[in-house]
């Protein structure tokens, strides 16, 4: 029985790296830059009330009436989640004993692309911080029960960025702060970036980020047109090249009139902006305001006696004052950016620049006196 314990106590050794069979303690070496914390965290710290460490809380609504809050923000440039409206406070967790098999074979949250020596090196790191020797129990190849992780989700920041090595692949990325403590009260932060792979850049994704309404007691939701266009270009002898080119189109129509001196427009093409910030600098550089006046019987039959008129807001002034209230209306507004230097890859289809319109129709005096 001896022997056969040994030989096995030999073959769990092999999975151990040489950096940490010591007889000390805190003789591990220090090099611990590919550390995956995010995996060794999600196999040490557990909290009886949500499991094992996640990199997102539970984030359930604080007041159930607010159905239609938005799980993320902007802050800084940044993604943030909108701890305001959602619960972000099941943030503590505990440490576990690590065993043997667990060190050797860690559950990985990306078996594609989480390496397991990368996970037994941040294994190693919070072992050699706090003192915490290998092999100390039969079976426990590190005891982090005394340890105990709190993040801090408030300032958890998410963005997405373009691959180093090919420019046509959108990445999510999560900065997390957190923050180990042992009974003896000391601490230590770990800042570190993780990818997730399990989320794409693509249509959805950018509009799950759209408000739902702009006004908080609005019942319709708005209803987004964003799709992929192609470029039409006046003649072939325009491009430069056979390449087909693309851009962005983000509009909707709406007859709300107290929506009508919203910023919304703004409000769109900021949160555009901060989706793209570190993918491609976006400035909205070209802008149309019009207001077109019909010749219709709702126009025509009251005064003014209008005709069919285009109204340029922004370059012209009127030549008349109009009472808008006594008249049916479009007002349209147009927002596109500047060309990229380098094109974003959406749908396999890559951009050249972003469109934003809104379009508001005011409804006849008639129906609005009905």
């Amino acid at each position: 029985m001896n022997k056969f314990k040994k030989i096995t106590l030999s073959i769990m050794m092999l999975a151990i790296p040489s950096s940490v069979l010591s007889c000390s303690t805190n003789t591990i070496n220090p090099d611990f830059e590919n550390a995956n914390y995010l995996v060794a965290y999600s196999n040490i710290f557990n909290s009886t009330k949500n499991g094992f460490y996640n990199l997102l809380p539970d984030l359930k609504l604080k007041n159930q009436k607010n159905k239609n809050a938005k799980k993320f923000l902007f802050k800084d440039n940044n993604i943030v989640l909108n701890c305001i409206e959602f619960k972000c406070d099941d943030n503590k967790f505990e440490g576990t004993k690590l065993t043997n098999e667990n060190y050797a074979n860690p559950n990985l949250i990306n078996e594609k692309s989480d390496l397991i020596s990368n996970v037994q090196i941040a294994f190693d790191s919070i072992a050699y911080s706090y003192g915490i020797g290998p092999l100390s129990k039969d079976n426990i190849f590190y005891d982090f029960s005394d340890l105990n992780l709190t993040v801090d989700y408030n300032n958890t920041f998410y963005k997405f960025i373009r691959d180093e090595d090919n420019n046509n692949i959108i990445k999510f990325y999560t900065t997390q702060s957190t923050i180990i403590s042992n009974k003896d009260s000391s601490e230590q932060q770990n800042n570190y970036s993780i990818l997730n792979e399990n989320v794409d850049f693509d249509l959805d994704i950018i509009k799950s980020f759209l408000p739902v309404y702009f006004k908080t007691d609005e019942t319709v939701p708005i209803d987004y047109n964003l799709e992929v266009k192609e470029i039409q270009s006046e003649s072939k002898e325009d491009s430069d090249d056979n390449e087909t080119k693309y851009y962005l189109n983000l509009s909707f129509e709406f007859d709300e009139k107290k929506l009508e001196n919203e910023p919304i427009i703004d409000n769109l093409a900021n949160i555009l902006t901060n989706i793209l910030f570190y993918i491609e600098p976006i400035k909205f550089v070209d802008k149309t305001h019009e207001i077109l006046i019909e010749s219709n019987e709702s126009n025509t039959g009251d005064e003014p006696n209008v005709g069919e008129k285009l109204i340029d807001v922004l370059n012209s002034e009127p030549e008349e004052e109009i009472d808008y209230s006594k008249l049916e209306y479009f007002r349209n507004k147009t927002w596109k950016t500047s060309t990229f230097s380098n094109p974003i890859n959406i749908k396999d289809k890559n951009i050249s620049y972003i469109e934003i319109k809104t379009k508001y129709h005011n409804l006849p005096p008639k129906e609005e006196i009905e």
